[in-house]
């Protein structure tokens, strides 16, 4: 949990860091014209119960951890801070509500970033780091069902994620060059803003998926358009009445989870199909 906005502790937060420039720019300027579903609200507010937890009952360290460091950048000073869910001897973790998909699928690249960012400030706070970085995971959408059925599943509705821990100097530099994109974004107009990346969009590639005639469902599903291709032939030969459906990519941030989408000149232009949102071909 970060500190509030009106309470703030210097130039940029550890969140709005990890943040594309474009997310934080447009939520800083639309903040009185954003709407907030209430089902967004749920979410946080058992984020926040488990963070509750976690300080109530863990004994052997610390939560809600205040770091901040400053930056040279071009001759100017700028601060940099955050709150860190939990540290001990051993540790920095960090909680998320999440999927169950994003869980299965390794988490995502910025919880890394965080880790690392956080680690950066906590020793140049404390002089000294933990070892460990990790992510807790809490599962929202979890089913006890698919968990019997799919030995892929989460057993549990918890995962934990270890996280690769960069050198000291690597951390710093992906600072800089974090503070360096968003101090880049400040005098850009909405629509010249730096665009958010497949990676920051959570993109998704388009998918190819066998239709028999006849069947309701797919044969197969692959975003390998040459797998399926070859699969295909093979039905073909043996006599089947078959065809390759196209699936169209997917952005699910921009879809579901930005808070500046209406704002935004990328995702308009994505919804009225004038860029492509293919990945992976």
């Amino acid at each position: 949990m970060e500190w509030a906005s009106h309470d703030r502790r210097g130039d940029f937060s550890v969140t709005e860091l990890i943040n594309p420039p474009q997310i934080t720019q447009l939520s800083k300027r639309h903040d009185a014209e954003m709407s907030e579903d209430f089902s967004d609200r749920l979410w946080i507010l058992l984020g926040q119960s488990v963070h509750q937890l976690v300080e109530k009952y863990e004994r052997h360290g610390n939560s809600e951890v205040k770091v901040s460091s400053d930056f040279d950048i071009g001759g100017r000073t700028v601060s940099v801070y955050g709150t860190i869910d939990y540290v001990d001897t051993d540790r920095i973790f960090d909680l998320k509500v999440t999927s169950v998909y994003t869980a299965m699928h390794g988490g995502r690249d910025e919880w890394t970033q965080q880790l690392n960012m956080y680690a950066y400030l906590y020793e140049r706070t404390f002089g000294k780091c933990p070892v460990l970085l990790e992510n807790y995971l809490i599962l929202r959408d979890w089913k006890a069902r698919d968990a019997k059925e799919n030995s892929k599943y989460p057993p549990i509705p918890f995962v934990k994620i270890q996280q690769v821990r960069w050198p000291f100097a690597t951390q710093e530099e992906f600072i800089k060059n974090r503070i360096d994109s968003h101090m880049q974004s400040k005098d850009l107009t909405d629509s010249t803003l730096p665009p958010c990346t497949n990676d920051e969009r959570w993109a998704r590639p388009p998918l190819y998926a066998i239709m028999q005639e006849g069947r309701k469902t797919a044969i197969s599903v692959n975003q390998d358009h040459k797998r399926i291709s070859g699969m295909l032939g093979e039905l073909k030969t043996a006599g089947k009445k078959v065809w390759i459906e196209k699936r169209s990519g997917s952005n699910p941030r921009c879809e579901g989870y930005c808070p500046v989408s209406d704002f935004c000149h990328q995702f308009k232009m994505i919804k009225e199909g004038k860029i492509s949102v293919d990945i992976g071909t």
